[in-house]
């Protein structure tokens, strides 16, 4: 019995053109350092003045488990991202939810019951303490999530994957989805800085990884780092340091167009550089894509 971040599904009653691929980029970027922590935003909440306004990371846990075992679990395997995580919201000043919920949850379970296990990190002279917590269910959730974003959606559009069956039932059945996430940042220890925002594409096409580029398949693209924009400037103002944002364009297959990764580096919808490395293994760490991004954001 463990806890462990879900992986991307096809929601129920959807389809979608490509396979869903298991392989995750993150991994690349999990090198052990002292200086360094590589960490995930499961969700960021951007309310009606643009500002964030909430901080989620979830994980999913099988057979039952009791709050105090998470909490330890947490402590053993995530300690150093939830750290990371929390100080990160502590500079934005707003709040930091992680949430555990049954695998697979809500499908197969009562929507009604409190499944969901709900933790209030708090940093407190450089550690974590995750003390703090509730039970909900799947409804509390949706109305906290509509209360920290100040509004609800007229429209959701209809969610074909995600990387849980949360974010499908939230989309496909509520006004109030799963706010979106961020695949990768870089936190440094003793400075309390965020110097890295990454978003990773996965090409599937045997087509070049070079011809790939942001808006290629819409404008929704570019609207999507028009938040990270405004996430840049957030940081820069509390932490007196501008983090950079990467676009890392990896294929997933064994085609020659997809030996390389692409690695964009964008400031107000204009791609100020861009660098090629050989696809790292996947399942394993790159230090040679770590350091390029540790190089890339002084």
């Amino acid at each position: 019995m463990g806890i462990f971040k879900p992986q991307r599904r096809i929601c129920e009653g959807k389809t979608v053109k490509f396979e869903i691929t298991q392989l995750d980029p993150f991994i690349w970027l999990q090198i052990n350092s002292n200086s360094y922590v590589t960490y995930s935003i499961d969700g960021f909440i951007i309310d009606s003045n643009k500002k964030v306004n909430g901080i989620f990371n979830k994980y999913e846990f099988e057979n039952h488990l009791e709050p105090k075992e998470a909490i330890a679990m947490l402590n053993n395997s995530f300690k150093e991202e939830t750290f990371a995580c929390a100080s990160f919201a502590l500079l934005l000043n707003t709040e930091y939810r992680i949430f555990l919920w049954p695998k697979d949850f809500p499908v197969n379970h009562n929507i009604s019951d409190k499944s969901i296990i709900s933790l209030n990190p708090v940093v407190q002279n450089y550690e974590i303490d995750l003390t703090s917590f509730k039970l909900i269910d799947i409804n509390s959730l949706e109305k906290g999530i509509k209360q920290l974003r100040g509004y609800s959606f007229r429209y959701v559009k209809s969610l074909l994957s995600a990387n849980s069956n949360v974010e499908c039932y939230l989309a496909n059945n509520t006004k109030n989805p799963w706010p979106g996430d961020l695949d990768a940042l870089v936190y440094v220890k003793n400075k309390n800085q965020t110097i890295a925002l990454i978003e990773f594409k996965t090409h599937n096409r045997n087509t070049p990884i070079t011809d790939e580029y942001i808006g290629k398949y819409g404008n929704q693209d570019w609207r999507r780092f028009e938040v990270l924009y405004n996430l840049q400037e957030q940081l820069e103002i509390v932490q007196n340091h501008k983090p950079k944002i990467f676009f890392v364009v990896w294929g997933t297959k064994d085609y020659e167009n997809h030996k390389k990764i692409k690695i964009d580096i964008i400031s107000d919808n204009i791609v100020l550089s861009t660098n090629y490395l050989d696809r790292p293994n996947f399942g394993e760490p790159s230090i040679e894509l770590f350091n390029l991004i540790i190089e890339l954001s002084k």
